[in-house]
């Protein structure tokens, strides 16, 4: 059986140090005003990836990451600095959005 996402902790986490979820879905977690989102491991759900908004610049990025992975280790939440997401209009499907995720070394949409 799998194990079941924190969410309901990280969500709290986050409040805790003044960011609100506007939105999940599947493996991912909005964050209002889109300074960063979180993305779940497959293998290990108290494991995280960071993004910072590729608007975000790298001092902002930085500082983002430093409080709230700090703040996570309380709970027990690993967090890794993953990289950074853009969005755009979806060019497939009106009214949707793209995302995509700019890893080490790779890009994944």
């Amino acid at each position: 059986m799998a194990e079941l996402r924190p969410l309901g902790e990280i969500m709290e986490s986050l409040e805790e140090i003044g960011f609100n979820v506007s939105y999940v879905f599947d493996d991912l977690i909005f964050i209002e005003e889109l300074h960063f989102l979180l993305r779940f491991h497959e293998q290990d759900t108290h494991k995280l990836d960071f993004f910072a908004h590729n608007d975000t610049d790298e001092k902002k990025h930085q500082g983002l990451y430093k409080i709230v992975s700090e703040h996570f280790k309380k709970d027990s939440l690993v967090l890794e600095n993953a990289g950074t997401f853009e969005l755009s209009e979806s060019k497939r499907e009106e009214g949707n959005l793209d995302i995509v995720f700019h890893e080490r070394n790779k890009s994944l949409v």
